[in-house]
Protein backbone atom coordinates (compact mmCIF):
# COMPACT_ATOMS: atom_id res chain seq x y z
CA UNK A 1 0.00 0.00 0.00
CA UNK A 2 1.37 3.35 -1.03
CA UNK A 3 0.36 6.85 -0.10
CA UNK A 4 -1.08 8.89 -2.95
CA UNK A 5 0.97 12.04 -3.51
CA UNK A 6 -1.07 15.02 -2.28
CA UNK A 7 0.83 17.23 -4.71
CA UNK A 8 -1.47 15.68 -7.32
CA UNK A 9 -4.21 18.05 -6.17
CA UNK A 10 -2.67 20.59 -8.52
CA UNK A 11 -2.56 18.15 -11.45
CA UNK A 12 -5.50 17.95 -13.86
CA UNK A 13 -7.59 14.85 -14.44
CA UNK A 14 -6.70 12.49 -17.26
CA UNK A 15 -9.85 13.15 -19.29
CA UNK A 16 -9.11 10.42 -21.83
CA UNK A 17 -9.90 7.86 -19.11
CA UNK A 18 -13.50 9.10 -18.87
CA UNK A 19 -16.47 8.13 -21.01
CA UNK A 20 -18.58 10.89 -22.49
CA UNK A 21 -22.27 10.38 -21.81
CA UNK A 22 -24.27 9.93 -25.00
CA UNK A 23 -27.37 12.06 -25.59
CA UNK A 24 -29.67 9.07 -25.02
CA UNK A 25 -28.08 8.36 -21.61
CA UNK A 26 -29.54 11.55 -20.13
CA UNK A 27 -30.79 12.09 -17.58
CA UNK A 28 -28.15 10.00 -15.85
CA UNK A 29 -28.19 9.18 -12.16
CA UNK A 30 -24.97 8.18 -10.41
CA UNK A 31 -24.03 7.46 -6.82
CA UNK A 32 -20.40 8.29 -6.36
CA UNK A 33 -18.04 11.21 -6.47
CA UNK A 34 -17.15 14.28 -8.45
CA UNK A 35 -13.46 14.09 -9.27
CA UNK A 36 -11.67 17.42 -9.39
CA UNK A 37 -7.99 16.56 -9.86
CA UNK A 38 -5.46 13.78 -10.35
CA UNK A 39 -5.36 13.15 -6.60
CA UNK A 40 -9.08 12.31 -6.56
CA UNK A 41 -8.67 10.17 -9.67
CA UNK A 42 -5.97 8.08 -8.00
CA UNK A 43 -7.29 7.87 -4.46
CA UNK A 44 -10.99 7.11 -4.93
CA UNK A 45 -11.08 3.56 -6.23
CA UNK A 46 -14.25 1.46 -6.25
CA UNK A 47 -14.05 -2.32 -6.36
CA UNK A 48 -14.76 -3.88 -9.76
CA UNK A 49 -17.78 -5.84 -8.50
CA UNK A 50 -19.69 -2.54 -8.14
CA UNK A 51 -19.22 -1.74 -11.84
CA UNK A 52 -18.26 1.88 -11.35
CA UNK A 53 -17.95 4.19 -14.34
CA UNK A 54 -15.79 7.23 -15.00
CA UNK A 55 -18.16 9.69 -16.64
CA UNK A 56 -17.44 12.94 -18.44
CA UNK A 57 -20.37 15.37 -18.38
CA UNK A 58 -20.44 18.79 -19.99
CA UNK A 59 -22.40 21.42 -18.12
CA UNK A 60 -25.24 22.75 -20.28
CA UNK A 61 -24.06 26.35 -20.15
CA UNK A 62 -22.79 28.98 -22.57
CA UNK A 63 -19.17 28.08 -21.75
CA UNK A 64 -18.18 24.46 -22.32
CA UNK A 65 -17.21 23.10 -18.92
CA UNK A 66 -16.37 19.43 -18.35
CA UNK A 67 -17.19 17.81 -15.01
CA UNK A 68 -15.97 14.32 -14.13
CA UNK A 69 -17.61 11.69 -11.96
CA UNK A 70 -16.72 8.22 -10.72
CA UNK A 71 -19.67 6.22 -9.64
CA UNK A 72 -22.30 3.58 -10.08
CA UNK A 73 -25.10 4.30 -12.51
CA UNK A 74 -28.54 4.05 -10.98
CA UNK A 75 -31.97 3.62 -12.50
CA UNK A 76 -34.36 6.15 -10.99
CA UNK A 77 -37.66 4.85 -9.68
CA UNK A 78 -40.52 5.79 -12.00
CA UNK A 79 -42.00 8.30 -9.54
CA UNK A 80 -38.95 10.56 -10.00
CA UNK A 81 -39.56 11.37 -13.68
CA UNK A 82 -41.37 14.52 -12.56
CA UNK A 83 -38.37 15.47 -10.44
CA UNK A 84 -36.07 15.38 -13.46
CA UNK A 85 -38.51 17.54 -15.41
CA UNK A 86 -38.70 20.05 -12.55
CA UNK A 87 -34.93 20.20 -12.24
CA UNK A 88 -34.45 20.95 -15.90
CA UNK A 89 -36.87 23.90 -15.58
CA UNK A 90 -35.27 25.19 -12.38
CA UNK A 91 -33.15 27.82 -14.04
CA UNK A 92 -34.10 29.68 -17.19
CA UNK A 93 -31.19 32.09 -17.50
CA UNK A 94 -27.62 31.33 -18.43
CA UNK A 95 -26.48 34.33 -16.40
CA UNK A 96 -27.95 33.51 -13.01
CA UNK A 97 -27.05 30.92 -10.43
CA UNK A 98 -29.50 28.25 -9.37
CA UNK A 99 -31.38 29.31 -6.26
CA UNK A 100 -30.53 26.81 -3.51
CA UNK A 101 -33.79 27.36 -1.64
CA UNK A 102 -35.82 26.62 -4.79
CA UNK A 103 -33.74 23.51 -5.39
CA UNK A 104 -34.23 22.28 -1.82
CA UNK A 105 -37.97 22.86 -2.14
CA UNK A 106 -38.18 20.84 -5.35
CA UNK A 107 -36.30 17.85 -3.95
CA UNK A 108 -38.07 18.06 -0.57
CA UNK A 109 -41.36 17.52 -2.43
CA UNK A 110 -39.92 14.06 -3.17
CA UNK A 111 -38.62 13.58 0.40
CA UNK A 112 -35.02 14.02 -0.74
CA UNK A 113 -32.28 16.18 0.80
CA UNK A 114 -29.00 17.81 -0.14
CA UNK A 115 -27.73 18.91 3.27
CA UNK A 116 -24.35 17.20 2.82
CA UNK A 117 -23.79 17.93 -0.86
CA UNK A 118 -25.48 21.18 -1.92
CA UNK A 119 -22.11 22.69 -2.85
CA UNK A 120 -22.11 20.53 -6.00
CA UNK A 121 -25.32 22.16 -7.28
CA UNK A 122 -25.10 23.81 -10.69
CA UNK A 123 -27.05 23.69 -13.91
CA UNK A 124 -26.96 20.10 -15.18
CA UNK A 125 -25.62 18.66 -11.89
CA UNK A 126 -28.22 18.07 -9.19
CA UNK A 127 -26.80 16.53 -6.00
CA UNK A 128 -28.78 14.49 -3.49
CA UNK A 129 -27.54 13.12 -0.19
CA UNK A 130 -26.31 9.54 -0.41
CA UNK A 131 -28.63 8.56 2.44
CA UNK A 132 -31.52 8.89 -0.06
CA UNK A 133 -30.25 5.92 -2.11
CA UNK A 134 -33.05 3.49 -1.20
CA UNK A 135 -35.70 6.16 -1.83
CA UNK A 136 -34.54 7.14 -5.30
CA UNK A 137 -33.39 3.79 -6.73
CA UNK A 138 -33.85 0.08 -6.31
CA UNK A 139 -30.12 -0.46 -6.36
CA UNK A 140 -29.28 -3.85 -4.86
CA UNK A 141 -26.69 -2.52 -2.38
CA UNK A 142 -27.38 -0.27 0.59
CA UNK A 143 -25.41 2.86 1.38
CA UNK A 144 -23.99 1.09 4.44
CA UNK A 145 -22.72 -1.74 2.23
CA UNK A 146 -21.07 0.75 -0.09
CA UNK A 147 -19.28 2.49 2.77
CA UNK A 148 -18.23 -0.84 4.26
CA UNK A 149 -17.11 -2.66 1.15
CA UNK A 150 -16.95 -0.54 -2.04
CA UNK A 151 -13.64 1.26 -1.55
CA UNK A 152 -10.64 -0.55 -2.99
CA UNK A 153 -8.01 -0.17 -0.28
CA UNK A 154 -5.61 -2.76 -1.60
CA UNK A 155 -3.35 -0.05 -2.99
CA UNK A 156 -4.69 3.06 -1.23
CA UNK A 157 -4.83 3.62 2.54
CA UNK A 158 -8.29 4.06 4.05
CA UNK A 159 -7.80 7.69 5.04
CA UNK A 160 -7.06 8.56 1.40
CA UNK A 161 -9.51 6.18 -0.25
CA UNK A 162 -12.56 7.18 1.78
CA UNK A 163 -14.94 9.84 0.50
CA UNK A 164 -18.61 10.68 0.91
CA UNK A 165 -21.09 9.08 -1.49
CA UNK A 166 -23.38 11.55 -3.24
CA UNK A 167 -26.18 10.92 -5.70
CA UNK A 168 -25.90 13.06 -8.82
CA UNK A 169 -28.65 13.55 -11.34
CA UNK A 170 -26.94 14.73 -14.52
CA UNK A 171 -29.04 16.52 -17.13
CA UNK A 172 -28.07 18.00 -20.46
CA UNK A 173 -30.83 20.55 -20.91
CA UNK A 174 -29.77 23.73 -22.63
CA UNK A 175 -31.46 27.10 -22.55
CA UNK A 176 -30.85 29.53 -25.39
Amino acid sequence: MTLIDVENTTEPLELEKFTLLAKDEYPCCIIGFQLKNSYDQERIQIKAKYQANDVLHFLPTAKITPVCFRGIKLKLKARFKGLVSSLSKLNTSLNEDINLDKYKKIISDYNLTCEECYLYLRRGVYPIDGKCLSQISEYKHTLEELYTDAFNMKDVPLFQAYSSFTIFILCDETIF
